[in-house]
């Protein structure tokens, strides 16, 4: 009995090893939920910044083919069949009743 329990121990111990996430760090060495901060909001416009501290990394197979797989934290995956995975944050937004929306979205990196 003590056998069997040691071995399917160090099966499951090898298995979490081989599937372990590795968080790549952009702005913080401990992994985050990505925080959503409203600048302005009012009846005409809503502004807001999203700040990503990083993502977990998976290596992942399928088919014999080895697959780079990126998570962000509290958020999920776009997967259409035959595309790649896409990982995308949900968030809700206020629906502006007014003529015309437009979308201003910047990308940058802080380098602190």
């Amino acid at each position: 009995m003590k056998k069997v329990f040691t071995i399917l121990l160090f099966a499951l111990v090898f298995i979490s090893i081989s599937n372990a996430q590795q968080w790549i760090n952009f702005s913080s060495f401990v992994p985050k939920t990505p925080e959503c901060n409203v600048l302005i909001s009012n009846a005409q416009s809503v502004s807001f910044e999203i700040e990503i501290s990083g993502i977990f990394s998976t290596d992942t197979t399928v088919n014999g083919v080895t697959f780079n797989r990126l998570k962000l934290p509290g958020g999920g995956a776009i997967n259409p069949v035959g595309y790649p995975e896409i990982p995308v944050l949900p968030i809700r937004l206020p629906y502006l009743n007014v003529q015309e929306q437009k979308w201003n979205i910047k990308l940058f990196l802080d380098k602190r």
